[in-house]
């Protein structure tokens, strides 16, 4: 139904979900356009325009986004890698730091991942 469409996936793509094969083994995570430096794709508001938009709900959704993340992962490297491409987006948007980090210790500790902590402290772009 308009305005949806399909659309050809590359290689490496399956619905929501990238992929590589080495070997015998598959790496996955979660699909992300946006990888890079490159913003192909508008999926999230910006902490300082969406003034329509709380706090809790802006926070909300990254903590969301990271669990996806999180979720979508075959590994720890995958999960680390793509957790950086998705904080890089929030990083872009106007998130402070603080709010990120916040949302990695968060998400760490309601999956149990230890790879957050990590994640939280690594980030480049703070």
């Amino acid at each position: 139904m308009p305005p949806l469409k399909l659309e050809e996936a590359t290689d490496g793509t399956f619905l929501e979900t990238s992929f590589k094969i080495e070997g015998s083994y598959i790496h996955f995570r979660l699909k992300n356009a946006n990888e890079g430096d490159e913003r192909k794709v508008w999926r999230y508001f910006s902490r300082t325009t969406a003034t329509c938009l709380s706090y809790e709900q802006k926070r909300s959704t990254l903590i969301a986004t990271l669990k996806k993340v999180d979720s979508m992962a075959g590994n720890k490297s995958e999960r680390f890698e793509s957790a950086m491409h998705k904080l890089r987006e929030f990083a872009d948007l106007g998130y402070p730091v603080k709010v990120r980090q916040y949302a990695c210790y968060r998400v760490g500790r309601e999956t149990g991942q230890t790879i957050w902590n990590g994640v939280a402290k690594q980030q480049p772009w703070m």
